[in-house]
This record gives C-alpha cells, structure tokens and sequence, in this order.
C-alpha cells in the first residue's frame, strides 16, 4: 500500500468525520474521500515517467561503458597460476563495486523504497542485456568458467546487501544459467542436461548449445 492509500484510509476511518458532520452527510464524505484514491495510478504514472526521464537523461548515457570498463584486462582464459592470481586481485568485484557506488550515489538516499526499487530496475534491465552479450563474446578455461562464476556471485552477493527489495537474484537468472552452462563438466551432454536438469530455463537450446562452446 502506498503512502497516498494509506492516508487516504485513514481519513475515511477518522472520527473526526462523526464529529464534524451529520449523520445524513457522514457516507457521501466517505465515499468523497474513497475517490481520491483513483488518482494514486494516476500520481504512480506520473512519478514513473519523471524516474524514467531523470534515469535517461543522467544515467544511460554512463551505462554504455559500464560493462566493458569493468571487464578491461580480465581473462577468463585461466591457469592454476592465472587463476590464483586472480582470485588474488579480485579486480572485477572491487571494479564493479566502485563503478556501481559511483553510478548511484546519493539516489537512494533521495527516494522512496518504492522509487529506488523501480530506479534500480531501470538500471538493471538496461545494464544486463549488454552484459550477458559481452560475456558470451568471452573464452573461458575450465577454471576460467569458475573465476567467473565467483565474480557473479559476488557482485549479485553485493547488489542484494545493498537493497531490502529480494528480486535483484531474478533479474540474474539468465547470467547465472550462462555461468552453470559455463561450469558443466566436459562429458557432460548439453542437451541431456538441458532437458533433464529441471532448470527453468532463461536461456534456449540453441544460446545454450554456444556457450557451452565458449569453453576452451
């Protein structure tokens, strides 16, 4: 319920309205007051679209280096030594973090839980289109694929401390099933664990088939 219904609610359930008007009046003050809430749709448009416009207007145009600015440099292509040399620098985690605190400062403490949610969305749903793209431009080692799959879920780790809103995981279920594809064993059959894994599949046959192939 939003602030707006819940004012609204309280106004029709005050006292104050036995108290100021006459019996005869009392139910068509109520049903006046009940009114208001038809404009609650139309203030959440209104507030959306101005979001909308804000985020267009002064985030957009940062997210399109986003992505690569935080994979400049980093191999997936991983040995042993590679690899604990990454897990070491641990630089896409500490990149992200930086970039994502710097994207947003200031905005959560400007909003409403509600607008943050629906602000947070906005940058998300334009951010990880490009982002699963970049990723399966990328080659991946067997331990490669593994490195990735830590610096996912520590960012997605990271994303969910930062909101009390539970959905920022769902809007990761495509990366994270790139990243489980990324991390079948090599025996493993693609198609047999398509369809038997029990997996609510993001991702189709076919773009499963071309990552399972990113692996080298």
């Amino acid at each position: 319920m939003s602030h707006l219904e819940q004012l609204i609610r309280e106004l029709v359930d005050n006292p104050l309205i036995i108290t100021y008007f006459i019996e005869q009046d009392q139910p068509l003050v109520k049903t006046h007051l009940s009114s208001l809430s038809s404009l609650t749709s139309r203030i959440k448009s209104a507030l959306r679209s101005g979001i909308e416009q804000l985020f267009n207007q002064l985030l957009r145009p940062k997210l399109r280096t986003f992505i690569p600015d935080i994979y400049k440099d980093i191999s997936y292509v991983l040995d042993e030594d590679g690899y604990a040399a990454a897990d070491l620098q641990d630089l896409t985690r500490k990149r992200f973090i930086k970039a994502w605190d710097a994207l947003i400062d200031g905005y959560k403490d400007t909003f409403s839980e509600a607008n943050y949610r629906l602000f947070i969305g906005l940058v998300l749903d334009v951010l990880l289109r490009p982002w699963e793209k970049y990723v399966m431009g990328l080659k991946y080692t067997e331990l490669g694929a593994v490195r990735f799959d830590r610096d996912l879920r520590a960012i997605i780790a990271y994303l969910s401390s930062q909101t009390t809103f539970g959905d920022i995981r769902e809007k990761f279920l495509r990366l994270q099933q790139i990243s489980t594809l990324l991390n079948l064993d090599a025996d493993e059959d693609i198609d047999e664990f398509y369809n038997g894994s029990g997996i609510s599949w993001k991702i189709g046959r076919h773009e499963a088939k071309a990552i399972a192939a990113l692996k080298i």
